[in-house]
């Protein structure tokens, strides 16, 4: 009886001062899940989850020092002993929600989890409908950490888990097992190949279902198999059409993760940007940034931009034919974010450099040159490839503009240039010492424009 008036002393504390309990009352609770009293066992282990439950919100030292607390006692293997023989669910559920937010814990203590023999404790109750998504969402945070980890988890739970995923119906196809198949696929080495089909074909169908988070946990797990060449070759065709559906979902979550599958493709094997642009995924893309403006994100212009540079198709024409090249201008002239600014500036050098010099010419305008502006500003201070890129582009634009020349009697680039302030901005950094000799090479070269006029007005 004393030990039960201690138990709801505690939770009466817990609840009066937003679970600021000390070490000594946690302990109380964890002599009271030893107890032989069933009813102290219980509000014991309801009382640790709602500790849990609340540490994140206290502070991360407190969830840490309460996550090393429960580990440096018996408390978890007693858990794991009372889930056997519990016949209350809900006494079973609240084992379940501790143990899935200490096997978040950091890597020290989830070898320690794995030590406590959670895997196998659990793992017999992982094909039951009730526990499987708990148990799943466990054995997925225990394989999180590294490759290490992730071998061992899997090794242990791999035959239960190929019989869950071989009932491929929709009832099975939860987050918890879907993260953890991707989990397992995150790490190199890759899992052996006999496996990996297996989840394959798991993924593939878990992409194709309605529920977005799942489906984002899907192509999550098959863009970590995309990063070897020999997966990268099979899921090329059967992703294609699961990429277009993503992205008309307009899903921002679902989008960034179908946007980072096929950057890991296009770097595996830039034929696939092809198959994009004839499957109609640029079009996608451009009716979605018509109608969505913040759809502009780092991602989508660094997919685009690796897109464009393959230069398969009309891709180019397409974009600057559309609202989307706008915005792009837009973004690179008035985001604070530097990242959108280098990641839609990169898009931009790459549809000037694979567009023909018609196109070019009725595109050109002065929001194009006070891009050039914003980009040569921004990656002068950092260490970005697109300044040498940027500096190519402007000197093919200057010599387009020469030959355009006999039309209006001067290079009209050439003032553009001056207008949006450029020449002044290279004037000064060819000064700088921490240019490369590429870079100051270049600036030399879009100097010369203005010495031959210079030279011509002197001749005059």
């Amino acid at each position: 009886e004393e030990e039960e008036e201690e138990i709801k002393k505690i939770k009466q504390k817990s609840e009066e001062t937003y679970f600021n309990v000390n070490d000594k009352q946690i302990q109380l609770l964890f002599n009271g899940i030893q107890s032989d009293n069933y009813e102290i066992i219980i509000q014991s282990i309801k009382m640790l989850k709602e500790i849990v439950k609340k540490a994140p919100e206290v502070s991360n030292e407190f969830e840490t020092r309460l996550f090393d607390m429960i580990l440096m006692t018996i408390t978890i293997p007693r858990m794991l002993q009372i889930f056997q023989k519990a016949i209350d669910n809900e006494v079973k559920m609240n084992i379940l929600y501790i143990l899935v937010n200490v096997s978040s814990g950091n890597t020290q203590q989830i070898i320690k989890m794995i030590q406590l023999g959670v895997i196998e404790q659990l793992l017999p109750f992982m094909l039951t409908n009730q526990f499987k998504r708990d148990i799943c969402w466990v054995f997925a945070n225990l394989a999180s950490e590294n490759v290490k980890l992730r071998d061992e988890v899997m090794n242990r739970i791999i035959n239960v888990l190929l019989c869950l995923i071989r009932d491929n119906t929709e009832q099975a196809m939860f987050v918890e097992c879907t993260r953890l198949v991707s989990n397992l696929c995150s790490f190199t080495p890759k899992p052996s190949y006999p496996i990996v089909i297996h989840f394959i074909e798991y993924l593939i169908h878990a992409a194709t279902l309605n529920d977005s988070t799942i489906v984002s946990q899907a192509l999550l797990g098959l863009d970590y198999l995309c990063e070897e060449s020999t997966y990268c070759q099979e899921l090329k065709q059967p992703l294609l059409p699961l990429f277009i559906k993503g992205i008309k979902s307009g899903n921002e979550e679902l989008m960034i993760v179908v946007l980072q599958c096929i950057g890991t493709l296009i770097l595996n094997d830039n034929t696939f940007a092809q198959e994009l642009v004839n499957n109609g995924f640029i079009n996608e893309i451009i009716t979605i940034s018509d109608y969505i403006t913040d759809k502009i994100t780092p991602i989508l212009m660094y997919c685009l931009a690796n897109i464009v540079a393959c230069k398969q198709g009309n891709v180019g024409l397409l974009i600057v034919n559309s609202k989307l090249f706008k915005n792009i201008l837009v973004e690179i002239n008035t985001s604070p974010n530097h990242d959108i600014v280098i990641e839609a500036g990169w898009v931009l050098i790459n549809v000037l450099a694979v567009i023909d010099e018609d196109v070019m010419n009725k595109i050109l305008n002065i929001d194009v040159f006070d891009s050039f502006y914003r980009i040569l500003s921004i990656s002068y201070s950092g260490t970005y490839d697109i300044l040498y890129y940027t500096l190519k582009i402007i000197i093919k634009i200057l010599e387009v503009g020469e030959k355009e020349s006999h039309f209006h009697g001067f290079n009209c680039y050439q003032t553009m240039l001056e207008e949006s302030n450029c020449v002044g901005l290279l004037d000064g950094m060819k000064e700088d010492c921490i240019l490369s000799v590429e870079n100051q090479e270049l600036i030399a070269e879009i100097e010369k424009y203005w010495e031959e006029d210079n030279n011509q007005m002197e001749l005059n």
